[in-house]
């Protein structure tokens, strides 16, 4: 049975010797989460996104739980071989952008920016493809007592050294919150270590957009 969010809760209160914090909780689970989005960054929290593009396109909005995105690639069918011909678009700041594409005219997307909640491509879309975009999910968030994500199946300990931090700095046990916070980062940058590991682990081993190696 995976984890879930009462098993940490439990832990938690095992650990602190009391359990009057747990109204508390959900306001602490919100800084561990933030903190999270901020510095973890995994495979497996990661998605692809296929959005089809008529002819004109410039806007497409952010895919749900959106972080960031790692690829974004623009797909158009090349009818002479049958095959997709792929183009990673370059990133630009949204003033880069501006002054780049000062008059977004039609044409094959070589560029995008993040505007608002939409991604933002130049030139406009010409002939009609798909944007797809290789993106990192904001954590999963843990609310009721049977919530559970990747993080806390797999690396539980994160959850818990941060929550742990956060009890010793309400009730003011400043040397306990100084080790439960180096404990955090050290479980969180363990956790980082080994994906990273995972996903450029050499030649024989596929990574998780199934190139090999280093392939991103």
């Amino acid at each position: 049975m995976a984890d879930t969010f009462l098993d940490i809760k439990n832990d938690l209160i095992e650990e602190m010797g009391r359990s009057d914090f747990t109204a508390l909780l959900p306001s602490w689970v919100k800084h561990v989460e933030a903190k999270c989005d901020r510095v973890l960054e995994f495979p497996i929290n990661e998605q692809v996104f296929l959005q089809p593009l008529p002819v004109g396109t410039e806007y497409v909005g952010l895919p749900t739980n959106h972080l960031f995105a790692r690829k974004v690639v623009f797909i158009t069918p090349d009818a002479s071989s049958g095959q997709d011909y792929r183009r990673n678009l370059v990133y630009l700041t949204p003033t880069d952008f501006e002054a780049k594409f000062p008059i977004v005219l039609k044409g094959s997307p070589t560029h995008y920016t993040i505007s608002g909640i939409n991604f933002r491509i130049g030139p406009k879309v010409i002939a009609i493809g798909d944007l797809e975009i290789l993106y990192q999910l904001r954590v999963g968030k843990l609310i009721a007592d049977g919530d559970t994500n990747n993080i806390v199946g797999e690396n539980r300990d994160i959850y818990f050294n941060g929550l742990a931090y956060e009890a010793n700095i309400h009730f003011k046990d400043f040397e306990s919150a100084a080790v439960f916070k180096g404990r955090f980062e050290e479980s969180m940058n363990d956790a980082n270590n080994r994906h990273f590991d995972r996903r450029y682990s050499g030649p024989i081993s596929m990574n998780f957009n199934g190139g090999f190696g280093g392939d991103l």
